[in-house]
């Protein structure tokens, strides 16, 4: 069953299609290519965000897109070569950096733009920062990633919140009960530093956290297989 949109919640901007529609893509892409080529030489990230956004004239917006679809050439390899995609998740163990596949998950069925960057990992434009409420396409969300766990037979599934933001226990009571309701056993855990432990862990980790992808094992990108099954999201692909 195909979600209906929930424009509200993590929504567009009023200038997203001005921004990101598709007659920006082509020079999008340019300046990913261009900031890609800096980084894999060591240019500092900051300093070459800037004189790549100056060059293109971009808005401070299409610059933090820019900045999240981009990576060296050496990461975006290392990180395409560790990549599962669902279909290889049967019988395996699953960690789910929990904030990160919710908030993405909510921006693709609220119709805001996602982007699919030069390492193929689906990044939004949101982030919780210390703060996540709670939004009518939430539960929506988990049950979409809920049912690619699903279909795909994954393993153990466990989820691991930041403790440090805000109602990340109301998120951890409504993920066991969504998990009961859908007949899953999965364990859901507020920690305060999810990071070290998707990095320390051997299980398949669910996430688009760049500085996890480049120190995990395996990862796996659970919303994009939601994107999959969902063809009215608005995915901008500036791989």
């Amino acid at each position: 069953m195909e979600p209906r949109l929930d424009r509200k919640g993590r929504g567009p901007a009023p200038d997203d299609e001005a921004c990101f529609g598709t007659a920006q893509v082509p020079m999008l892409r340019a300046a990913i290519e261009d900031l890609c080529w800096l980084l894999s030489r060591d240019y500092p990230h900051e300093a070459s965000l800037k004189l790549v956004g100056d060059r293109y004239g971009l808005t401070a917006r299409q610059r933090k897109a820019v900045q999240r679809s981009s990576c060296s050439d050496e990461a975006r390899d290392a990180r395409v070569a560790k990549r599962w995609k669902g279909k290889d998740l049967a019988g395996a163990d699953v960690s789910i950096d929990g904030f990160n596949c919710i908030i993405v998950t909510e921006s693709l069925l609220s119709g805001a733009p996602v982007f699919r960057g030069r390492d193929g990992a689906l990044r939004d434009m949101a982030s919780a920062h210390g703060t996540w409420r709670s939004l009518g396409i939430t539960n929506t969300s988990v049950r979409m990633l809920l049912g690619v766990l699903k279909q795909w037979h994954a393993g153990r599934v466990r989820w691991w919140l930041d403790q440090p933001v805000s109602n990340s226990g109301r998120l951890r009571q409504r993920l066991v009960s969504l998990g009961k309701e859908e007949g899953i056993d999965w364990e859901v855990e507020t920690v305060a530093d999810p990071d070290r432990v998707l990095l320390g862990c051997s299980d398949v980790v669910a996430t688009a956290d760049a500085r996890i992808l480049d120190g995990c094992s395996r990862w796996v990108d659970l919303p994009a297989e939601v994107a999959a099954l969902t063809p009215q999201v608005w995915l901008v692909d500036v791989s």
